[in-house]
């Protein structure tokens, strides 16, 4: 699990460097801001969605 773990983590890192590299290269440095916090709200919405739908779960299961 550690090592599923640490893959993961590095896949992020690879995916944040490639997505700062493009946006960097496309338009300016400004857009990171913007880019990352869209990023963010994304990341929000999908944990929220996660959650609710594992609690929902749980409570049918008793």
């Amino acid at each position: 699990m550690l090592s599923l773990n640490s893959s993961f983590v590095q896949l992020g890192f690879a995916t944040g460097a490639g997505i700062g590299g493009i946006t960097v290269g496309g338009l300016s440095i400004m857009a990171i801001t913007w880019i990352s916090a869209v990023s963010v709200a994304i990341a929000t919405i999908i944990a929220v969605v996660s959650f609710g739908r594992a609690w929902s779960f749980s409570t049918v299961q008793q």
